[in-house]
């Protein structure tokens, strides 16, 4: 069997370097057949992402990824089958837009400290509408040749500790699966490759609908801790590449991570039998 269906893939519209168009024009090289732009915190691109992957043959389900904290570690949640005129997941959207801004002014004074004047402007112009992520503030460092790379970026100044790491200001698992419920959609744990298993069993009881076992940060035998959890509790499976583009040279990764179809059905036919129809 072949893999036709990947359920973690992000564009222009947060931190992927490719458009929406690009991207679906990748998985169709790589045979997919069912996708799903999960883009971190906005829902944007969803709508065109549904139209173009319409054009072009394949299945765009509409997701997205939020993060949330559990103890001081970030967790991120993704959600499929949402309502993405739900005003609530509007609202709480719009204000995290509003919190990636402040942040990544934070980070931004905490680099001045450091003698490196960088302006929100000269970031924006890589953000420009989507929220602005730290990835957006290395491709700022890397324009300004304040760094050669966004691995260096990260290593030296963005990434977790480092000398101008500022964290988001999350909510709860809990509340994030609350939101996507709302929305008539149902949530995955993403990427759990660094969570304690006391961790994993709060996040489960807070009530998602399965984990995301099949990612490139998912090493197997982890894999296979994973699936028995599912199996345990009665998780579903799901898996993706996870494809940003750009510095990160993943594109290698699609068609390599995701689901098949048969397990993609079981998906559908528990989505289905939670709304009823």
């Amino acid at each position: 069997m072949k893999i036709e269906v990947d359920l973690h893939l992000h564009s222009t519209f947060s931190d992927g370097r490719y458009s929406v168009e690009a991207v679906i024009d990748k998985a169709i090289s790589k045979n997919l057949k069912i996708i799903s732009f999960t883009d971190h915190d906005t829902i944007d691109g969803i709508e065109l992402a549904n139209q173009i992957a319409f054009d072009r043959g394949i299945q765009n389900i509409p997701g997205v990824e939020i993060s949330s904290e559990i103890e001081g570690q970030e967790i991120h949640l993704l959600g499929y089958f949402i309502d993405t005129s739900n005003s609530d997941l509007i609202y709480y959207l719009q204000q995290f837009r509003i919190e990636r801004l402040e942040r990544a002014e934070r980070i931004l004074k905490k680099l001045k400290t450091l003698g490196i004047n960088l302006s929100i402007e000269e970031v924006i112009q890589f953000s420009e509408s989507k929220p602005i992520t730290r990835p957006h503030i290395a491709f700022a460092l890397i324009k300004k040749k304040i760094v050669s790379t966004y691995y260096e970026a990260f290593e030296k100044y963005l990434g977790d500790n480092s000398k101008a790491y500022e964290k988001k200001h999350h909510t709860s698992p809990a509340k994030v699966i609350e939101l996507i419920k709302s929305c008539n959609g149902i949530t995955f744990l993403a990427h759990p490759y660094n969570l304690s298993d006391g961790k994993l069993k709060e996040i489960i009881k807070s009530g998602i609908d399965g984990i995301e076992i099949y990612h490139p940060t998912i090493k197997k035998s982890r894999q296979e801790f994973l699936h028995k959890l599912c199996v345990e509790y009665n998780l579903l499976e799901s898996g993706g590449s996870d494809f940003h583009g750009g510095p990160r040279n993943d594109y290698s990764n699609f068609g390599k991570f995701g689901l098949y179809l048969n397990q993609m059905q079981k998906i559908f036919d528990y989505t289905n039998h939670k709304r009823g129809s």
